[in-house]
């Protein structure tokens, strides 16, 4: 079920006022809306996040990038579909893969690596990111990162949320309508009042008058505060409590197993976030592009931005993105 790739342990200086930093990357979208227009490309399909679009790097690879800049190799891990094993043997993996038995939504996928380490290192201070997001410039968004660990230090008890600041009414992000200031030592955060998932386009111009983010679903906290909202999925919880007390014994993979045969499909953001908005302060970026590459048009509009040199056969393509984008 997991291909070790290194093995990680908690310092022993770490504890609940030095958390040492960990990466879960999800990886096991399928990126179905996408799949025509890189069928038209490759000839076959794939997920996104296992496409170069631009340079020599796949998604899943520039995530991995920016994840080793917040953490060692041995503290990153990503959790993938096992039908992608073949995908994956042929990138430089970093850190370690778990694999999900069955898919079971975002929630699951969170928590299995979140179990992992847990188990490791219970005090660690983690990130979630998405492997299928365009972010630029890296440099910039590692520092926009490491001031989230900086809030996540002061308020331990918080979920601190990336947002993109929108320029379009988008239907197909998710919405986040940021509350107060909240202030500490050297950063500026926002309280979040609701989240509203995937609007329709009147609902989306009114959001984006009203100052409205978009939830880019990076998200930064304690392993502890995380597991603790999980209370509120007790079903879930109840399962993954018992993985966790069998993660370094002999019966760990019959522990998975269990754990997901016949577990109900939940949702990281409609299931957990959405039930814990006193919980969670919003971090927007600032100077830093993102974009959810879940449509051709997105991509197109990215790379002729950055004035990027695309893999895929631009000119030729347009034509078809437009078609397909539509």
């Amino acid at each position: 079920m997991m291909n070790h790739r290194a093995t990680a342990r908690a310092s022993p200086e770490c504890g609940p006022t030095n958390p040492s930093s960990w990466v879960i990357v999800w990886a096991g979208g399928q990126g179905e809306r996408l799949n025509p227009f890189i069928q038209h490309w490759l000839g076959e399909s794939r997920p996104k996040q296992y496409c170069r679009f631009v340079g020599r790097r796949t998604m899943l690879e520039h995530t991995w990038a920016r994840a080793q800049s917040l953490a060692p190799g041995g503290q990153i891990l990503t959790v993938a579909a096992p039908e992608h094993r073949f995908l994956l043997s042929g990138l430089d993996v970093t850190g370690e893969i778990l694999y999900q038995p069955r898919p079971c939504g975002t929630a699951p996928g969170v928590f299995l690596p979140l179990t992992a380490i847990a188990a490791a290192d219970p005090h660690a201070l983690i990130h979630l990111m998405p492997s299928d997001h365009f972010i630029y410039p890296r440099e910039r968004f590692v520092r926009h990162l490491a001031l989230t660990e900086t809030i996540v230090r002061a308020a331990p008890d918080r979920l601190v949320l990336t947002a993109a600041v929108p320029d379009i009414a988008e239907k197909d992000f998710g919405w986040i309508q940021p509350g107060r200031a909240v202030t500490g030592a050297g950063w500026a955060a926002l309280t979040v009042t609701a989240f509203h998932e995937k609007p329709d386009a009147a609902q989306a111009v009114r959001y984006l008058k009203a100052g409205y983010l978009w939830n880019t679903m990076i998200v930064s906290c304690t392993v502890a505060t995380l597991w603790g909202i999980a209370s509120r999925l007790p079903t879930m919880l109840s399962r993954f409590n018992a993985v966790r007390e069998a993660w370094s014994t002999p019966t760990r993979e019959a522990a998975i197993r269990d754990a997901y045969a016949g577990m109900p499909t939940f949702d990281f953001s409609r299931d957990l976030l959405e039930k814990s908005t006193a919980e969670c302060l919003l971090l927007p970026l600032s100077g830093i592009a993102w974009s959810d590459w879940g449509r051709p048009n997105r991509i197109t509009a990215s790379v002729a931005e950055y004035g990027l040199q695309p893999n895929y056969p631009y000119h030729a393509a347009t034509p078809e993105l437009t078609r397909l984008a539509s």
